[in-house]
């Protein structure tokens, strides 16, 4: 499907910067951000990735470097000066995000900056809720409100573990029904999946 140029968007997402966007996958927001670029570009979009070293089809001069390794301990674990490294990868994406033009920002990243950036970037702003409550993101939720922009979660339980002054609807992940379609029962004992 080919769109016109006149309805084409410079989109940015703003993926994790802990693992890479690829396969095989960390998780399912690496799952979810990876497919999300993926189908806007398929439809004739402009995607410019932020993400993690060794992603593939991201903006290389600013990728996330200060985590790679960083694994083990959850989405919240920082190494000694991982924090601020952090925070200074991210501030200078939002730096070149505020200044490239973008029609819309994506922000699936783990991060406060991009909340903390939203209110000064012109474009509208969507963050995907993918985990349970990180406390310096609610922060910035409290801080900012509804200049954070539109929030999406995942699911109702993630939801229901954050304040988000402004209110926030469920998205489920999606599933691509030609790799994950329906099968006939195996015998056995009854299965969840």
């Amino acid at each position: 499907m080919s769109i016109r140029d006149e309805e084409r968007l410079d989109i940015a997402v703003i993926g994790p910067s802990r693992f890479p966007i690829r396969e095989p996958y960390a998780g399912g927001l690496e799952v979810v951000v990876a497919k999300e670029v993926r189908a806007l570009r398929a439809r004739g979009h402009r995607v410019t990735l932020y993400a993690a070293a060794g992603s593939e089809g991201h903006h290389r001069p600013l990728e996330f470097t200060s985590l790679a390794g960083a694994t083990g301990r959850g989405d919240s674990f920082y190494p000694p000066g991982g924090y601020d490294a952090d925070c200074a990868e991210f501030h200078r994406v939002m730096d070149h995000v505020a200044v490239s033009g973008y029609d819309v920002v994506l922000n699936h990243s783990l991060s406060h900056v991009p909340l903390d950036r939203a209110p000064e970037l012109g474009a509208p702003v969507i963050t995907t809720l993918h985990c349970p409550r990180l406390e310096p993101m609610q922060d910035a939720f409290d801080r900012h409100g509804s200049a954070t922009g539109r929030v999406l979660a995942v699911s109702n339980s993630v939801l229901g573990t954050w304040r988000i002054p402004q209110g926030a609807e469920v998205l489920p992940n999606g599933v691509d029904l030609q790799i994950w379609g329906p099968r006939r029962r195996v015998p056995g004992p009854p299965r969840a999946v």
